[in-house]
């Protein structure tokens, strides 16, 4: 069996069975975690499970990481975003929807499968005078980021169902209520160049999620998960809400 003594570092021999750090064994196969489910990218010493289909599925644990201490992941959870409103006017807006609450931190896992719920966003329904539909709640390890609400024909903009951020436009065709505290004009920006959401960088990229609704029914961006939808006029249909989305990453080398 190999030797090693040193005091100025954690040794790592590796041999066909195990590998060594410093007088402590580990077999190869438990080192780091290993775990499936959702689309799997890597970027550096992370791997990333982003799960961002609507629906129930499951992210799996097959075996878990020895020491303990490697046995901790980061998650954000993005709840699905509101749809805006409709009124049959052609020369006002109704209310946008309000974005999907976001949830982030870390979790210890065990070797056990773990269910993955992501929010489908509001629907629009028929019919030229309506209110928006809230979205869909999205969750992981018993963590459950809120959806946005619906905007609404006839009032302010669509609310936000989570603790922090910004209030809804509390004026007749208001924009939809931001996920991020403090956000500008009290729901949302009215220019869609400007980012209303959170940027996180879980995935290797800074990323903006859950970005308020407009007022007016333009640049909105299905691909930014959680967002809320635009309101819409007579001459213009609203958008739906921008679906939630799980990503988990950790060390996997």
């Amino acid at each position: 069996m190999p030797i090693y003594k040193s005091t100025d570092g954690i040794a790592k021999i590796n041999t066909t069975s195990a590998i060594f750090r410093g007088a402590e064994m580990v077999f190869g196969s438990g080192l780091f975690i290993s775990a499936s489910g959702g689309n799997i990218t890597t970027d550096g010493d992370y791997k990333i499970h982003t799960f961002s289909t609507p629906g129930t599925s499951s992210f799996i644990i097959e075996s878990i990481a020895s020491p303990n201490n490697l046995n901790s992941v980061e998650y954000l959870v993005q709840g699905a975003g509101g749809s805006g409103a409709r009124i049959p006017n052609a020369t006002t807006f109704a209310s946008a929807g309000a974005a999907g609450g976001i949830q982030t931190g870390s979790f210890t896992i065990l070797p056990t499968t773990y269910e993955v719920i992501v929010g489908v966003g509001g629907t629009n329904p028929a019919g030229t005078l309506y209110n928006g539909i809230d979205g869909k709640n999205s969750s992981i390890f018993g963590i459950t980021a809120c959806s946005g609400s619906g905007g609404i024909a006839n009032g302010g903009g669509g609310s936000n169902c989570v603790y922090t951020g910004s209030t809804a436009g509390n004026f007749n065709n208001g924009a939809g209520a931001s996920n991020q505290a403090n956000a500008i004009d009290a729901g949302g920006v009215l220019d869609s160049t400007i980012n209303s959401g959170s940027i996180q960088d879980i995935s290797g990229t800074p990323t903006e999620y859950g970005r308020a609704g407009l007022r007016y029914n333009q640049g909105f961006n299905s691909n930014i998960k959680g967002s809320g939808g635009n309101g819409g006029n007579g001459s213009n249909d609203s958008t739906i809400g921008a679906d939630g989305v799980v990503i988990v990453r950790y060390k996997y080398k």
